[in-house]
């Protein structure tokens, strides 16, 4: 049986370093039945349920292993990684409620993901969740990221939250600052214009951005035709 299984394990390896994943997927279907105690499989089934886009897999596999308290991080990080995939593709179905849900499953299962931490974040303030998406934030400020990184989050979550307010008081900081981000300009720039800031200090954001970034010169205008056609 040990023979069988790495044979097995050998082949499902090779077929989705051959990019066949549907093969694989079944491969794997077939190797879990045999071997149902095989946990180290689990970041497989994850990437190939993301890959075949079977993700309601995803979520039977948390449900199986909600219980289990010893789960090697691997397998925890992969399963977080599925379940904000399966998220997302709810969220793109139209279903926001079940959405959050996902995602606060993956946030659970491995809570040292910046990287979900940030969709969860975006997801939450989409639905106009804002203490949900302010915990996050506190949340997110903990881990080791860069001042910027983090600057670059928050100013997106209350972007979508629509706290102008709190955007504005960033503009100094962007003014005087050496950024190395262009979304945040973007964000500046738009929320500037959606606060009806004076025309002037609008145009200084601006020509600061197009500056630092002189190939987005065009989108950074962009916005002000796109605003001042809506007039």
């Amino acid at each position: 049986d040990d023979d069988n299984y790495i044979s097995r394990a050998n082949y499902l390896r090779a077929l989705e370093s051959n990019g066949q994943f549907a093969e694989a997927y079944e491969q794997l279907q077939e190797l879990l039945q045999r071997f149902p105690f095989a946990a180290h499989q689990i970041p497989s089934m994850v990437r190939l349920s993301i890959a075949t886009n079977n993700h309601k897999d995803i979520n039977d596999i948390f449900k199986a292993l909600i219980k289990v308290h010893l789960l090697p991080d691997k397998v925890k990080k992969a399963l977080s990684a599925g379940l904000g995939m399966f998220a997302n593709t709810l969220l793109k179905g139209g279903e926001g409620m079940p959405a959050i849900e996902a995602m606060k499953k993956a946030l659970t299962t491995y809570p040292n993901s910046t990287l979900i931490l940030r969709k969860a974040c975006l997801l939450f303030a989409e639905y106009d969740l804002k203490r949900e998406a302010i915990g996050l934030l506190e949340n997110f400020s903990s881990k080791k990221v860069s001042t910027e990184d983090f600057n670059e989050i928050q100013l997106e979550v209350l972007f979508k939250l629509k706290d102008y307010k709190s955007i504005l008081k960033e503009v100094p900081n962007v003014m005087n600052g050496h950024i190395t981000k262009s979304s945040i300009y973007e964000i500046i720039i738009q929320t500037a214009v959606a606060s009806n800031l004076s025309e002037n200090r609008v145009l200084d954001i601006v020509d600061k951005a197009s500056k630092a970034f002189p190939e987005k010169k065009d989108l950074f205008n962009s916005y002000l035709v796109k605003e001042s056609s809506k007039v």
